[in-house]
């Protein structure tokens, strides 16, 4: 059976695109498909007829009812192109013709007649075969267009996600400012400077501010005008010196002798630029912040035999921006909250082995610090101890060491940094933003230190945490706050076969 379709707008159409074979009898069934709707049809006043046309301009009728017509053997015995059209009538009115199909009678081997669509069915086939390559180019242009575009949601994401560290990074370095500054407002006094008026004596005489003053903005020495002066005898003043007919017997003091500050070296302009405190505690009242405080000249400083002093103020060399080397009291017990805070220039420091405390901020912004040591009986490392060390490259932790607090590194350019197994607590940021930090060497400890999160908030993506062995490596990427570094650690064995490097 062949099959027709008969649309709304009149045009005739195949439904089936199947080759078709006529029966014993000679006889081609053909199915019409009507529309609800085809003019009068609807009303049942008009006439549907099927026409056949042939190639020699001859054509055969053939009424349609039940939308169901018999093609006869005068129709399938010709081998030649038809086409097949329906006229509508109204009476004796004709109402309208349809499109025509195209079809081809041939006969087949076998005897029988066969009809079957000609071009009308390789054009539709053709434009399918046509829209199908068009859609697929579509579909492939559209996929590309979405791989691309997740591509660029994964890269949009991961700026988005780098933004919120650095902006995680600045507000808790904000707030760790906002701290210092606290810290250093409580420690500073009101500025005051004072006047003071001696008088020449036969002994040797310390001119120092008043407690709470923070320096000598002049010193007066009263004159001396007449020979008769009491205190103008030889034995004040310097052997060979004449002062008013009056020749000095005084003798310089031996070497190391006589205790005190003594400023020297100076620059271009006059000013000193070394500073050595010697003799203490003879030395005792002097008021060192006034000395050394914000001093921005100030190179080199040296305590020489001062064997008594424990402790030296907090802040005490803060802002000295041009200083570069100390050498502290070989007694000291204690380096002072933010002793060295922005002191810029300062590359070496030699904390004495006495020392068995250091304290917030003590070097702090020190950018051009490079060595410094870490004295065998400090326990604790504290708040901000090298924030912002940026030429730090490498710092031993001693044996000894228990717990290390929030930024004592941060910002700092260290490479490599072992812990020691005495630790055993590790605050938040310790590490943060230390961009250059490439091993966090674990190897001695055989245990998993507690730790705050975001101890490592920042660094170098490459980072690794070496531990010593696949059970450690275990234990610490399951451990709270190191499981979310699970990807960065390597046992030693793996590391020096060149994981990660």
């Amino acid at each position: 059976m062949i099959n027709l379709k008969l649309t709304a707008e009149r045009e005739l159409s195949f439904l089936s695109a199947e080759k078709i074979y006529a029966g014993e009898k000679n006889i081609t069934p053909i199915e019409i498909e009507l529309p609800d709707n085809i003019g009068d049809c609807a009303t049942g006043n008009c006439t549907l007829t099927l026409y056949a046309a042939f190639e020699d301009d001859t054509f055969i009728s053939y009424p349609i009812e039940n939308s169901r017509i018999y093609i006869s053997g005068d129709l399938t015995e010709r081998e030649q192109t038809l086409r097949l059209f329906i006229k509508i009538t109204s009476g004796e009115n004709v109402i309208g013709l349809t499109n025509a199909v195209a079809l081809k009678v041939e006969k087949s081997p076998e005897g029988h007649t066969r009809i079957y669509p000609r071009a009308e069915l390789d054009a539709i086939i053709s434009r399918l075969e046509s829209e199908n390559m068009a859609m697929s180019t579509s579909i492939s242009r559209l996929e590309s267009e979405a791989s691309h575009n997740s591509a660029r949601i994964s890269e949009l994401q991961g700026q988005l996600a780098e933004s919120e560290e650095e902006n995680e990074a600045l507000t808790a370095d904000n707030a760790r400012k906002d701290r210092t500054i606290s810290n250093l407002s409580e420690n500073l006094n009101p500025i005051r400077f004072q006047t003071k008026t001696v008088t020449p004596a036969g002994t040797s005489q310390l001119i120092s501010p008043d407690s709470g003053c923070i320096g000598l903005s002049a010193v007066m020495v009263n004159a001396v005008s007449a020979a008769g002066d009491a205190d103008l005898i030889p034995e004040n003043i310097r052997n060979g010196v004449d002062v008013f007919g009056v020749r000095g017997t005084l003798k310089a003091a031996p070497a190391n002798t006589v205790g005190g500050v003594y400023f020297t070296t100076p620059n271009n302009y006059g000013v000193p630029t070394k500073c050595r405190v010697f003799n203490y505690p003879m030395t005792e009242g002097i008021d060192f912040p006034s000395l050394f405080i914000g001093n921005t000249t100030l190179r080199e400083v040296e305590f020489e035999n001062c064997s008594h002093i424990e402790f030296l103020p907090d802040l005490l060399f803060s802002g000295c921006s041009s200083l570069r080397s100390v050498v502290l009291p070989d007694s000291l017990e204690a380096i002072s909250g933010g002793m060295f805070y922005g002191a810029s220039q300062l590359t070496s420091v030699t904390i004495p082995e006495t020392v068995t405390t250091l304290n917030d901020s003590a070097f702090a912004d020190c950018s051009s610090l490079i060595s410094v040591n870490i004295p065998s009986a400090v326990t604790f490392l504290p708040y901000n101890l090298f924030f912002g060390c940026s030429s730090l490259s490498t710092v031993e932790i001693p044996y000894g060491v228990t717990t290390i607090d929030e930024f004592a590194f941060s910002q700092s350019g260290v490479i490599n940094i072992a812990l020691p197994n005495t630790v055993t607590l590790l605050r938040s940021y310790i590490f943060a933003n230390c961009r250059s930090l490439l091993t966090l060497d674990l190897t001695a400890l055989d245990h998993v230190p507690a730790a705050d999160a975001d101890i490592l908030f920042g660094v170098n993506q490459n980072c690794k945490i070496i531990v010593a062995n696949n059970q450690l490596k275990s234990l610490f990427t399951a451990a709270t706050n190191w499981s979310y570094y699970a990807s960065k650690f390597v046992t030693r064995e793996e590391y020096e076969n060149g994981a990660g490097q």
